[in-house]
């Protein structure tokens, strides 16, 4: 979920939630934040847009979302 706030830019960000919807752990939310870091760092290689995975098109999504 992307958050904003009436705060300055600083305080805005995003939250993670697992499959079971409740936010990561913080040692979770941590070990995404050095990933990303090492990322950022070029330690580790980043896709490109030709292979990120497919899109599927579901006319019954919105109802798969609610059944779930």
């Amino acid at each position: 979920m992307i958050s904003a706030s009436h705060n300055p830019y600083h305080d805005n960000g995003i939250k993670l939630f697992g499959a079971d919807g409740f936010k990561f752990s913080d040692a979770e939310e941590l070990e995404i934040e050095a990933y990303l870091q090492r990322a950022l760092d070029n330690d580790l290689p980043l896709i490109d847009g030709h292979h990120v995975g497919e899109v599927i098109r579901s006319d019954e999504g919105h109802k798969e979302y609610l059944a779930h």
